[in-house]
């Protein structure tokens, strides 16, 4: 048996202490990226949602979350994020998509690769723009309000890699979070004429009481 002295056992556990801190941070490094990915996953919702409503703030537009509209035929849209601007007005869904995304504008379906340890998976989804200019042309239906005035915005995460995808079309969008700012600010500088403020307010107002969400939620309080 081997016997310390004092100043010995305090270097010894002094030793011991600082190993285990070592090994904990060692441990929180490696896991931080996949703790920071789970988190982004989980609450994409409301990170996309505090941005949208900041743009909303700053520059003083009406904006409705979570709208959910009956249509003609007794079908439901669900829009994430319509954002009332000085010019046009931007319907916008979330998605958050993990790997790397393979789209084209105008393709049926996009594809989705992902990879696991030394394995890679891939699947196919619908195309998010054409099915938000679905929910558009209705939303344009069910408020009268000209689809020359409404932006088809697909927002999605910043750490997600695509390929393939080219802006061709100046009503439709694939845009990550990041530069959602950038994009409205330069859509509202287009050489158009601004939406009458009196108008746009009433328009407002009936889309309002057309959510369904809304009358659901009041139903259950």
């Amino acid at each position: 048996m081997i016997y310390l002295s004092a100043p010995e056992q305090v270097i010894l556990i002094v030793f011991i202490i600082l190993t285990v801190i070592l090994v904990l941070l060692v441990a929180f490094f490696v896991s931080f990226p996949f703790i920071v990915h789970a988190y982004r996953k989980k609450h994409f919702v409301n990170s996309y949602g505090r941005k949208v409503y900041k743009i909303a703030n700053v520059n003083d537009y009406y904006l409705i979350n979570r709208l959910l509209l009956k249509t003609m035929d007794g079908t439901h849209i669900d829009i994430d994020h319509l954002l009332c601007g000085n010019k046009y007005i931007y319907v916008i869904n979330d998605s958050y998509i993990e790997g790397e995304l393979f789209a084209k504008m105008n393709d049926k379906a996009w594809v989705i690769k992902t990879k696991k340890k030394d394995e890679e998976k891939q699947c196919k989804i619908d195309n998010l723009l054409l099915v938000n200019k679905r929910r558009l042309t209705y939303f344009s239906q069910i408020t009268n309000i000209s689809p020359s005035l409404l932006i088809n915005i697909v927002l999605i995460n910043d750490n997600l890699n695509i390929t393939g995808y080219e802006q061709i079309n100046k009503s439709a969008y694939l845009v990550q979070l990041s530069s959602l700012s950038k994009l409205i600010n330069s859509l509202e500088k287009d050489n158009v004429a601004k939406i009458k403020d009196n108008q746009l307010k009433r328009a407002i107002i009936d889309i309002a009481k057309l959510n369904e969400r809304r009358r659901n939620e009041t139903k259950d309080l």
